[in-house]
C-alpha cells in the first residue's frame, strides 16, 4: 500500500496557496481612528475576496478602495 501522506501534503499546500492574502496599504494614520480603519480595511478586503470570483483583484485595488473611503495612502501594495 502506498503512503498517502505525500498526496495529502500536496493537496494541503495547494489549498493554502489559494487562500487570499492581503497586504494592507501604507496609510497616513495621523488623526485616523484605529477601529474605523480596521472596519474599512476589512470591508475593502471582503470586497476584494468577493470580486475575485469574477475578476482578478490586486492588493493595489485595496489601496484604491481605502482612498475612496478617504484615507491618504502613502504606498500602494501591488
Amino acid at each position: 500500500m502506498r503512503p498517502i501522506f505525500p498526496l495529502v501534503a500536496l493537496l494541503l499546500t495547494g489549498c493554502a496557496a489559494r487562500t487570499a492574502y492581503v497586504e494592507p496599504p501604507v496609510v497616513d494614520m495621523a488623526g485616523v481612528d484605529q477601529s474605523r480603519y480596521n472596519v474599512d480595511l476589512s470591508a475593502c478586503t471582503n470586497e476584494k475576496i468577493a470580486a475575485n470570483a469574477t475578476t482578478m483583484w490586486t492588493n493595489d485595488m485595496i489601496s484604491v478602495c481605502m482612498e475612496r473611503k478617504g484615507y491618504r495612502v502613502l504606498a500602494h501594495k501591488g
